[in-house]
Protein backbone atom coordinates (compact mmCIF):
# COMPACT_ATOMS: atom_id res chain seq x y z
CA UNK A 1 0.00 0.00 0.00
CA UNK A 2 2.82 2.59 0.91
CA UNK A 3 4.71 1.29 -2.16
CA UNK A 4 1.71 2.10 -4.63
CA UNK A 5 0.68 5.68 -2.56
CA UNK A 6 4.68 6.59 -2.98
CA UNK A 7 4.93 5.78 -6.79
CA UNK A 8 1.49 7.41 -7.41
CA UNK A 9 3.26 10.63 -6.16
CA UNK A 10 5.86 10.14 -8.80
CA UNK A 11 8.82 8.72 -6.86
CA UNK A 12 11.29 6.25 -8.74
CA UNK A 13 11.14 2.68 -7.39
CA UNK A 14 14.86 2.41 -5.89
CA UNK A 15 14.02 5.88 -3.56
CA UNK A 16 10.39 4.70 -3.25
CA UNK A 17 12.10 2.25 -1.16
CA UNK A 18 14.29 4.05 0.89
CA UNK A 19 11.40 5.93 2.10
CA UNK A 20 9.66 2.97 3.34
CA UNK A 21 13.44 1.89 5.07
CA UNK A 22 12.87 5.18 6.66
CA UNK A 23 9.59 4.44 7.97
CA UNK A 24 10.19 1.04 9.00
CA UNK A 25 11.25 1.22 12.64
CA UNK A 26 11.80 -2.78 13.18
CA UNK A 27 15.24 -3.83 12.09
CA UNK A 28 14.82 -7.09 10.54
CA UNK A 29 12.17 -5.59 8.31
CA UNK A 30 14.16 -3.08 7.22
CA UNK A 31 17.22 -4.99 6.69
CA UNK A 32 14.64 -6.80 4.26
CA UNK A 33 13.54 -4.08 2.52
CA UNK A 34 17.13 -2.58 2.32
CA UNK A 35 17.90 -5.69 0.38
CA UNK A 36 14.94 -5.56 -1.69
CA UNK A 37 16.18 -2.28 -3.09
CA UNK A 38 20.05 -3.36 -3.75
CA UNK A 39 18.41 -5.78 -6.05
CA UNK A 40 16.39 -3.44 -7.94
CA UNK A 41 19.15 -0.77 -7.77
CA UNK A 42 21.56 -3.90 -9.74
CA UNK A 43 18.84 -3.92 -12.32
CA UNK A 44 16.40 -6.37 -11.65
CA UNK A 45 12.59 -5.59 -11.51
CA UNK A 46 10.23 -5.83 -8.67
CA UNK A 47 8.65 -9.09 -10.02
CA UNK A 48 11.94 -10.75 -10.22
CA UNK A 49 12.95 -9.70 -6.91
CA UNK A 50 9.86 -10.60 -5.88
CA UNK A 51 10.07 -13.94 -6.78
CA UNK A 52 13.86 -14.28 -4.96
CA UNK A 53 11.58 -14.35 -1.41
CA UNK A 54 8.84 -16.74 -1.98
CA UNK A 55 8.50 -17.65 1.50
CA UNK A 56 7.31 -14.06 1.91
CA UNK A 57 5.67 -12.95 -1.91
CA UNK A 58 3.07 -15.87 -2.91
CA UNK A 59 3.32 -16.86 -6.54
CA UNK A 60 -0.21 -15.20 -7.36
CA UNK A 61 1.58 -11.85 -6.03
CA UNK A 62 4.14 -12.38 -8.04
CA UNK A 63 2.49 -12.90 -11.57
CA UNK A 64 -0.05 -9.74 -10.67
CA UNK A 65 3.44 -7.92 -10.34
CA UNK A 66 4.90 -9.20 -13.61
CA UNK A 67 1.35 -8.35 -14.94
CA UNK A 68 1.59 -4.69 -13.94
CA UNK A 69 4.93 -3.81 -15.01
CA UNK A 70 3.89 -5.46 -19.04
CA UNK A 71 1.15 -3.38 -18.87
CA UNK A 72 2.90 -0.02 -17.51
CA UNK A 73 -0.03 -0.10 -14.35
CA UNK A 74 2.52 -1.52 -11.34
CA UNK A 75 0.99 1.68 -9.20
CA UNK A 76 -2.67 0.43 -9.74
CA UNK A 77 -1.46 -3.60 -9.50
CA UNK A 78 -0.03 -2.93 -5.93
CA UNK A 79 -3.29 -1.20 -4.56
CA UNK A 80 -4.81 -4.12 -6.04
CA UNK A 81 -2.81 -6.31 -4.17
CA UNK A 82 -3.49 -4.11 -0.80
CA UNK A 83 -7.00 -4.36 -1.09
CA UNK A 84 -6.85 -8.38 -1.66
CA UNK A 85 -4.20 -8.90 1.26
CA UNK A 86 -6.86 -6.26 3.47
CA UNK A 87 -9.19 -8.87 2.47
CA UNK A 88 -8.07 -11.95 3.29
CA UNK A 89 -6.78 -10.70 6.61
CA UNK A 90 -10.49 -9.14 7.36
CA UNK A 91 -11.78 -12.51 6.68
CA UNK A 92 -9.26 -14.24 9.29
CA UNK A 93 -10.05 -11.83 11.94
CA UNK A 94 -13.60 -12.00 11.70
CA UNK A 95 -13.06 -15.97 11.69
CA UNK A 96 -10.54 -15.79 14.62
CA UNK A 97 -13.14 -13.31 16.95
CA UNK A 98 -15.66 -15.78 16.11
CA UNK A 99 -13.92 -18.46 17.41
CA UNK A 100 -12.11 -16.73 20.76
CA UNK A 101 -14.72 -17.83 23.06
CA UNK A 102 -15.15 -21.34 22.33
CA UNK A 103 -11.31 -21.07 21.95
CA UNK A 104 -10.89 -19.82 25.66
CA UNK A 105 -13.52 -22.56 27.00
CA UNK A 106 -11.63 -24.94 25.88
CA UNK A 107 -8.66 -24.00 27.19
CA UNK A 108 -9.50 -23.31 30.51
CA UNK A 109 -11.34 -26.58 30.52
CA UNK A 110 -7.90 -28.70 29.70
CA UNK A 111 -6.32 -26.93 31.97
CA UNK A 112 -8.47 -26.80 34.96
CA UNK A 113 -9.56 -30.78 34.00
CA UNK A 114 -5.60 -31.32 34.01
CA UNK A 115 -4.97 -29.64 37.20
CA UNK A 116 -7.69 -31.59 39.39
CA UNK A 117 -6.41 -35.06 37.31
CA UNK A 118 -2.83 -34.55 38.50
CA UNK A 119 -2.34 -32.09 41.61
CA UNK A 120 -5.91 -32.55 43.54
CA UNK A 121 -6.71 -36.22 42.14
CA UNK A 122 -3.89 -37.77 44.08
CA UNK A 123 -4.12 -36.28 47.56
CA UNK A 124 -7.59 -37.18 47.51
CA UNK A 125 -6.73 -40.61 47.46
CA UNK A 126 -5.55 -40.76 51.28
CA UNK A 127 -9.11 -39.12 52.54
CA UNK A 128 -10.72 -41.73 50.19
CA UNK A 129 -8.86 -44.73 51.50
CA UNK A 130 -9.35 -43.41 55.27
CA UNK A 131 -13.57 -44.36 54.97
CA UNK A 132 -13.98 -47.27 56.83
CA UNK A 133 -16.86 -47.78 54.78
CA UNK A 134 -17.79 -49.20 50.97
CA UNK A 135 -17.11 -46.83 48.36
CA UNK A 136 -19.12 -46.51 45.33
CA UNK A 137 -17.65 -48.36 42.64
CA UNK A 138 -17.09 -45.11 40.28
CA UNK A 139 -15.34 -43.76 43.39
CA UNK A 140 -12.82 -46.46 43.65
CA UNK A 141 -12.14 -46.55 40.01
CA UNK A 142 -11.31 -42.49 41.03
CA UNK A 143 -9.22 -43.98 43.24
CA UNK A 144 -7.14 -46.12 41.21
CA UNK A 145 -6.86 -43.39 38.80
CA UNK A 146 -5.83 -40.79 41.45
CA UNK A 147 -3.23 -43.71 42.89
CA UNK A 148 -1.70 -44.09 39.15
CA UNK A 149 -1.73 -40.55 38.41
CA UNK A 150 0.36 -39.81 41.69
CA UNK A 151 2.78 -42.74 40.83
CA UNK A 152 3.60 -42.34 36.95
CA UNK A 153 1.46 -39.01 36.44
CA UNK A 154 4.96 -37.82 35.25
CA UNK A 155 5.26 -40.51 32.15
CA UNK A 156 2.13 -40.01 31.79
CA UNK A 157 2.26 -36.70 30.94
CA UNK A 158 5.22 -37.27 28.92
CA UNK A 159 3.40 -39.60 27.19
CA UNK A 160 0.60 -37.09 26.08
CA UNK A 161 2.86 -34.45 25.19
CA UNK A 162 4.53 -37.47 22.84
CA UNK A 163 1.41 -38.68 21.19
CA UNK A 164 0.31 -34.73 20.36
CA UNK A 165 3.82 -34.13 19.21
CA UNK A 166 3.76 -37.94 17.20
CA UNK A 167 -0.46 -36.72 15.74
CA UNK A 168 1.14 -33.05 14.70
CA UNK A 169 3.89 -34.72 13.13
CA UNK A 170 1.76 -37.35 11.20
CA UNK A 171 -0.31 -34.43 9.81
CA UNK A 172 2.42 -32.32 8.55
CA UNK A 173 3.65 -35.30 6.31
CA UNK A 174 3.37 -34.37 2.79
CA UNK A 175 2.98 -38.12 1.83
CA UNK A 176 -0.41 -37.74 3.99
CA UNK A 177 -1.78 -33.70 3.16
CA UNK A 178 -4.24 -35.03 0.50
CA UNK A 179 -5.85 -37.50 3.22
CA UNK A 180 -6.02 -35.23 5.59
CA UNK A 181 -7.26 -32.18 3.02
CA UNK A 182 -10.17 -34.51 2.60
CA UNK A 183 -11.03 -35.41 5.77
CA UNK A 184 -11.30 -32.01 7.16
CA UNK A 185 -13.66 -31.23 3.85
CA UNK A 186 -15.62 -33.92 4.82
CA UNK A 187 -16.10 -33.04 8.25
CA UNK A 188 -20.06 -31.60 9.65
CA UNK A 189 -19.32 -27.79 10.53
CA UNK A 190 -15.34 -26.81 10.06
CA UNK A 191 -15.47 -28.87 6.43
CA UNK A 192 -18.06 -26.25 4.84
CA UNK A 193 -15.51 -23.42 6.71
CA UNK A 194 -12.92 -24.98 5.21
CA UNK A 195 -14.98 -25.63 2.08
CA UNK A 196 -16.55 -21.11 1.91
CA UNK A 197 -13.12 -19.67 2.93
CA UNK A 198 -11.28 -21.43 -0.23
CA UNK A 199 -14.01 -20.92 -2.49
CA UNK A 200 -13.70 -16.87 -1.39
CA UNK A 201 -10.04 -16.80 -1.95
CA UNK A 202 -10.31 -18.76 -5.35
CA UNK A 203 -12.60 -16.06 -6.43
CA UNK A 204 -10.80 -13.35 -5.21
CA UNK A 205 -7.67 -14.38 -6.33
CA UNK A 206 -8.39 -15.36 -10.11
CA UNK A 207 -10.85 -12.08 -9.97
CA UNK A 208 -7.47 -10.15 -8.99
CA UNK A 209 -5.27 -11.69 -11.68
CA UNK A 210 -7.41 -11.54 -14.56
CA UNK A 211 -8.15 -7.96 -13.52
CA UNK A 212 -4.68 -7.54 -13.75
CA UNK A 213 -4.03 -8.83 -17.15
CA UNK A 214 -2.93 -12.15 -15.84
CA UNK A 215 -3.61 -14.36 -19.06
CA UNK A 216 -6.13 -17.27 -17.58
CA UNK A 217 -3.66 -20.27 -17.39
CA UNK A 218 -1.24 -18.60 -15.58
CA UNK A 219 -3.57 -17.09 -13.22
CA UNK A 220 -5.03 -20.75 -13.04
CA UNK A 221 -1.41 -21.63 -12.19
CA UNK A 222 -0.87 -19.16 -9.44
CA UNK A 223 -4.43 -19.72 -8.04
CA UNK A 224 -3.31 -23.44 -7.83
CA UNK A 225 0.29 -22.51 -6.05
CA UNK A 226 -1.73 -20.51 -3.26
CA UNK A 227 -4.98 -21.81 -1.74
CA UNK A 228 -3.52 -24.71 0.31
CA UNK A 229 -6.50 -27.52 -0.01
CA UNK A 230 -5.67 -30.72 -2.51
CA UNK A 231 -9.12 -31.02 -3.49
CA UNK A 232 -8.71 -27.33 -4.99
CA UNK A 233 -5.27 -27.67 -6.11
CA UNK A 234 -6.59 -30.56 -8.25
CA UNK A 235 -9.64 -28.57 -9.13
CA UNK A 236 -7.56 -25.61 -10.57
CA UNK A 237 -5.23 -27.69 -12.32
CA UNK A 238 -7.78 -29.61 -13.69
CA UNK A 239 -9.16 -26.08 -14.80
CA UNK A 240 -6.42 -24.70 -16.27
CA UNK A 241 -5.52 -27.94 -18.84
CA UNK A 242 -9.00 -28.29 -20.03
CA UNK A 243 -8.22 -24.07 -20.51
CA UNK A 244 -5.16 -24.82 -22.44
CA UNK A 245 -6.94 -27.38 -24.66
CA UNK A 246 -9.01 -24.30 -25.91
CA UNK A 247 -11.93 -25.95 -23.60
CA UNK A 248 -14.44 -23.13 -21.34
CA UNK A 249 -15.07 -23.64 -17.83
CA UNK A 250 -19.10 -24.59 -19.14
CA UNK A 251 -17.61 -27.77 -20.89
CA UNK A 252 -14.87 -28.01 -17.92
CA UNK A 253 -17.35 -28.65 -15.40
CA UNK A 254 -19.75 -30.68 -17.37
CA UNK A 255 -17.37 -33.16 -18.51
CA UNK A 256 -15.87 -33.56 -14.36
CA UNK A 257 -18.76 -33.66 -12.35
CA UNK A 258 -16.86 -34.92 -9.54
CA UNK A 259 -16.89 -31.09 -9.28
CA UNK A 260 -19.86 -30.35 -7.51
CA UNK A 261 -18.97 -32.01 -3.97
CA UNK A 262 -16.23 -29.43 -3.86
CA UNK A 263 -17.34 -26.90 -6.36
CA UNK A 264 -20.84 -26.37 -5.77
CA UNK A 265 -23.06 -25.83 -8.71
CA UNK A 266 -23.98 -22.52 -7.15
CA UNK A 267 -20.06 -21.67 -8.01
CA UNK A 268 -20.07 -23.25 -11.45
CA UNK A 269 -23.07 -21.59 -12.40
CA UNK A 270 -21.55 -18.14 -11.82
CA UNK A 271 -18.60 -18.68 -13.46
CA UNK A 272 -19.81 -20.25 -16.73
CA UNK A 273 -22.62 -17.28 -16.80
CA UNK A 274 -19.67 -14.61 -16.29
CA UNK A 275 -17.86 -16.66 -18.98
CA UNK A 276 -20.74 -16.24 -21.59
CA UNK A 277 -21.19 -12.54 -20.73
CA UNK A 278 -17.45 -11.79 -20.63
CA UNK A 279 -18.70 -10.63 -17.32
CA UNK A 280 -16.09 -13.23 -15.43
CA UNK A 281 -14.07 -11.05 -13.58
CA UNK A 282 -17.43 -9.50 -11.78
CA UNK A 283 -19.18 -12.93 -11.34
CA UNK A 284 -15.60 -14.12 -9.75
CA UNK A 285 -15.85 -11.18 -7.48
CA UNK A 286 -19.38 -12.44 -6.97
CA UNK A 287 -18.63 -15.52 -6.15
CA UNK A 288 -16.19 -14.21 -3.52
CA UNK A 289 -18.34 -12.11 -1.18
CA UNK A 290 -20.86 -14.71 -1.40
CA UNK A 291 -18.72 -17.21 -0.04
CA UNK A 292 -17.37 -14.74 2.53
CA UNK A 293 -20.55 -14.57 3.96
CA UNK A 294 -20.99 -17.69 4.10
CA UNK A 295 -17.96 -18.50 5.98
CA UNK A 296 -18.44 -15.42 8.14
CA UNK A 297 -21.90 -17.03 8.85
CA UNK A 298 -20.66 -20.94 9.75
CA UNK A 299 -18.07 -18.96 12.28
CA UNK A 300 -20.83 -17.74 14.02
CA UNK A 301 -22.89 -20.80 14.14
CA UNK A 302 -19.86 -23.18 14.82
CA UNK A 303 -19.46 -20.49 17.65
CA UNK A 304 -23.08 -20.81 19.04
CA UNK A 305 -22.99 -24.41 18.78
CA UNK A 306 -19.63 -24.51 20.75
CA UNK A 307 -20.52 -22.54 23.64
CA UNK A 308 -23.35 -24.36 25.35
CA UNK A 309 -21.60 -27.76 24.59
CA UNK A 310 -18.53 -26.62 26.32
CA UNK A 311 -20.49 -25.39 29.16
CA UNK A 312 -22.33 -28.39 29.65
CA UNK A 313 -19.14 -30.33 29.58
CA UNK A 314 -17.73 -27.92 32.42
CA UNK A 315 -20.62 -28.66 34.46
CA UNK A 316 -20.66 -32.04 34.28
CA UNK A 317 -16.79 -32.37 34.90
CA UNK A 318 -17.99 -30.24 38.00
CA UNK A 319 -20.89 -32.35 38.97
CA UNK A 320 -18.44 -35.46 38.67
CA UNK A 321 -16.15 -34.27 41.01
CA UNK A 322 -18.74 -33.51 43.52
CA UNK A 323 -20.19 -36.88 43.47
CA UNK A 324 -17.02 -38.67 43.86
CA UNK A 325 -16.02 -36.34 46.82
Amino acid sequence: KNLSMILDSGVEIVQAFSSIIEQTPKKSLRKFYQDIQKRIAEGNNLSETFSQYPGTFPPFFIKMVEAGERSGTLTKTLDELAKQIEKDYELREKIKTAMLYPSIVLGLTLVIGTGIAFFILPRLVKLFESFDVELPFTTQILISLGKLLSAQGIWILAGIFGIIILIIFIFKLPSLKPFWDKVILNLPILGRLTRYITLSRFGFLLATLLESGVPIDESLEAVKKTILSTPYINIANTMQNEIRKGRSFQITFRTHKYFKKDFPILAQQLITSGEASGKLIDSLNNLAKFYEREAESVARRLETILEPILLVIVGILVTLSLIHI
